[in-house]
């Protein structure tokens, strides 16, 4: 095969390899901008509330022992039901928009009266005055207003500071056992009667937060509905809803949990068996929902990158179909400098889209690579008519990875579509050149 067509394509080889380095630097420039955005976004979180987690409620009723000794007896609802409306607003960091939300939460349910007093034998004296109701909140920071914590349709009092034998980090309230159904029914250490009835509460709590929130389910039986005005919502956790719409206005999510599985104990003593509740064992059992931002330019900026070796090789093996077809002679310099033109576009799709979003900034971006790289080719094409080909070939390629960029779930199937057609539009091109004297009459 002759000497100089080897050279040639050794020597574009070898520049597709050198181009690495450039867009190796951008997609680390990609990565440190993603990252500097996901620390303005943790900082703004932290200050506006954080992703919360809502838990509970749990009955705490303290006892003393035979030995004098105070524990702690705990019970989980019977029925919860959760509801929630999140308000979602915008904050910016420099140059970074924060997604944060002010939501209204409302837990309201049924315990049933515990027989756990009757088989604990060890039970000396039984504190009602001290009993509470726990609910765990992951930052309490994000509690904004005056929360209300309804047992029995009246209103308790909220502790504040460090409540010993607490089960969960959050608020807790006193409750009123001594005049109520379920004390009555607990002073007799009897099970229920017919005539004793499961109390009910109500907890209001006014929370804000960033990202997501999410709900654990503690009850024997447990329902969850939230609603925004968000419209991109991402439902994450251990249950996914068992219904849900999501339209421009909006969305609304219900679910439904029952604990079946035991995964939590019904009731248990604060200094043996379960002496708390694990952490991570609430955090498998939470579910909820992230607001999630529509348009993550750094993402599609970082998927963009890896395809600018297909771009630039595509490119380069027009030019090269050029040198064999139409025994034009294009320079090693020349394909150095288009392969920087088409560099640039991932560097100036970057800055511009932090600021003008992803779709402006490609189609800016795309416009002045395109027109720089077609103006460069009249100079040492065969003609306008073949620059102008090359820069219809350019728009066909930008649209095409665009659209890949937009379809993600289909960018596989499409991405290995379209170089199957590149392939077979070169392999029909050049059917009949005689490869073994393509560059006979040229020099590299």
């Amino acid at each position: 095969m002759n000497s100089l067509f080897l050279k040639k394509t050794g020597i574009i080889a070898m520049l597709i390899v050198v181009l690495f380095v450039p867009l190796a630097a951008i997609k680390s420039l990609v990565t440190e901008r993603k990252t500097r955005g996901m620390e303005a976004a943790r900082e703004v979180s932290e200050t506006w509330g954080g992703e919360q987690t809502v838990t509970g409620p749990v009955l705490t009723i303290p006892f003393v022992d035979e030995a004098n000794a105070t524990r702690y007896a705990h019970f989980m609802p019977e029925a919860l039901e959760a509801a929630g409306e999140l308000a979602p607003e915008k904050r910016r960091r420099g140059i970074y928009e924060v997604v944060v939300y002010k939501s209204a939460i409302t837990l309201k349910g049924t315990f049933a009266v515990p027989a756990f007093f009757e088989s604990e034998p060890a039970v000396a004296r039984v504190l009602w005055d001290q009993a509470f109701l726990s609910t765990g909140i992951s930052q309490l920071q994000g509690v904004q207003g005056k929360a209300r914590f309804l047992w029995q349709d009246e209103t308790c009092r909220i502790r504040h500071g460090k409540t010993p034998g607490a089960p969960l980090h959050g608020l807790h309230a006193s409750v009123l056992l001594e005049n109520s159904t379920l004390g009555r029914a607990l002073h007799a250490q009897g099970s229920a009667g017919d005539g004793v009835l499961p109390f009910s509460f109500e907890i209001y709590l006014p929370l804000q937060g960033a990202g997501r929130l999410n709900v654990t389910p503690v009850g024997n039986t447990n329902t969850a509905d939230l609603r925004s005005s968000w419209a991109h919502p991402g439902f994450q956790g251990r249950y996914f809803p068992t219904s849900r719409d999501i339209s421009k206005e909006g969305f609304s999510a219900h679910w439904d949990v029952s604990n079946y599985n035991g995964i939590l104990p019904r009731s248990w003593v604060s200094d043996r068996g379960h002496s708390d509740i694990s952490p991570k064992t609430l955090e498998r059992l939470a579910f909820g929902v992230r607001l999630v931002q529509p348009v993550d330019f750094y993402t599609k900026s970082e998927r963009s990158v890896k395809y600018a070796l297909v771009i630039i090789t595509l490119t380069f093996l027009t030019f090269f179909i050029f040198e064999v077809v139409k025994k034009c002679r294009i320079h090693p310099m020349q394909y150095v400098l288009v392969g920087i033109s088409l560099s640039l576009f991932y560097l100036l799709l970057l800055s511009l889209s932090e600021h003008l979003g992803f779709f402006c900034a490609y189609l800016i971006a795309g416009a002045a690579s395109i027109s720089s790289i077609g103006f460069y080719c009249a100079g040492f094409l065969s003609g306008p008519k073949d620059s102008a080909l090359v820069s219809m070939l350019l728009l066909v390629l930008f649209g095409a990875f665009f659209v890949i960029l937009q379809l993600e779930n289909l960018s596989l199937v499409l991405g290995s579509a379209g170089l199957f057609l590149v392939l077979v539009a070169v392999m029909v091109i050049t059917r009949k050149v005689d490869w073994y004297a393509s560059f006979s009459d040229l020099n590299v």
